[in-house]
């Protein structure tokens, strides 16, 4: 006997391949009244919905908002004994 990820995984495979108009009918036939099978494999595929333009939209009008506040900030002109002089490097993990 499969698992129960097993029998979501599956259900959800099958259904994404369902065009949306059908999808309902179709799961409503497969899950034949397992309302726990129908809630998971419909809470997936809504979260597959939800997700296919993910990607599609920049963050780039936000993200300098964000980073001007992290990088604007006044340093100090002293850490411990040594003396910040100049920005020297900007990358993915911080300022140097």
């Amino acid at each position: 006997m499969e698992s129960r990820w097993e029998e979501i995984e599956e259900a959800v495979s099958l259904a994404i391949e369902i065009p949306l108009n059908e999808r309902a009918a179709w799961l409503e036939r497969y899950c034949q009244g397992d309302q726990t099978l129908r809630a998971e494999v419909d809470s997936l595929l809504n979260s597959e919905i939800a997700a296919q333009h993910f990607l599609e939209h920049s963050i780039a009008p936000y993200a300098g908002t964000l980073l001007e506040d992290e990088f604007t900030s006044a340093a100090p002109v002293t850490v411990g004994p040594y003396r910040i002089c100049r920005e020297i490097g900007r990358g993915g993990m911080g300022v140097v």
